[in-house]
């Protein structure tokens, strides 16, 4: 009982120890969205978001995954986009806006069955595909 009452206490110290770490990262990460262009952008957007979601930012990583799925779908990337609204839906159900994530769900479904209608034609397009 005292080990673990330990070790969580070390835990704290090091987690708040490190706070300036994941500031600094998190305007690394906004720096390097500012800078990309296209897809790469989209990308950069993504990595951020999931960061603010582990970090337990729901709000920042609803924001960020918003924009991620609209600058996406401007410049007709519909994986991103899939992929944004994903990481959207999940930063609203672990921040408790369950409801809302629902809505986000639908778009990911249909993009995700554009997805794999694009297999499917990419696999009848195949020569010697049985």
């Amino acid at each position: 009982m005292q080990k673990t009452i330990l070790r969580l206490v070390v835990l704290l110290v090091v987690l708040c120890a490190f706070n300036p770490v994941f500031a600094q990262n998190f305007q690394q990460l906004e720096a390097d969205v500012r800078a990309a262009s296209g897809p790469d952008r989209v990308e950069k957007i993504i990595a951020l978001t999931e960061a603010y979601t582990r970090a337990g930012n729901y709000d920042k990583a609803i924001e960020w995954a918003d924009e991620a799925s609209d600058f996406a779908k401007k410049i007709k990337q519909p994986e991103q986009r899939a992929r944004a609204l994903n990481r959207q839906g999940k930063a609203m159900v672990l921040g408790g806006k369950r409801k809302a994530a629902g809505k986000s769900e639908i778009g990911t479904i249909k993009l995700n069955a554009y997805h794999e209608g694009g297999h499917t034609l990419a696999a009848w397009a195949m020569p010697d595909i049985e």
